[in-house]
């Protein structure tokens, strides 16, 4: 969860203070079950970054990565991957 900074964290949750600074956000899509797990994902993020002219920050800061996979309850769904990393 992320909060606006002075946001007291909810019951039985712990909290961490992460230094201001800018952030990208990612989204990839692909088809197959595991295609964007792994490095392959990571390479992903790295060529985009790269492409927009991007550099991670060089600082300890927040990266988050969210895998959503197919359900075939729904029919033909996509694998997607989403990710906010820290930049320079």
């Amino acid at each position: 969860m992320l909060f606006a900074p002075g946001t007291p964290a909810p019951n039985s949750f712990e909290y961490v203070d992460n230094p201001m600074a800018k952030y990208a956000v990612f989204q990839f899509e692909g088809k197959r079950e595991n295609e964007l797990l792994s490095e392959d994902g990571i390479n992903l993020v790295f060529e985009a970054m790269q492409k927009h002219d991007l550099a991670p920050s060089e600082f300890d800061c927040l990266c988050i990565e969210r895998y959503s996979r197919p359900n075939p309850s729904v029919g033909k769904s996509k694998v997607l991957l989403e990710c906010l990393y820290a930049i320079q």
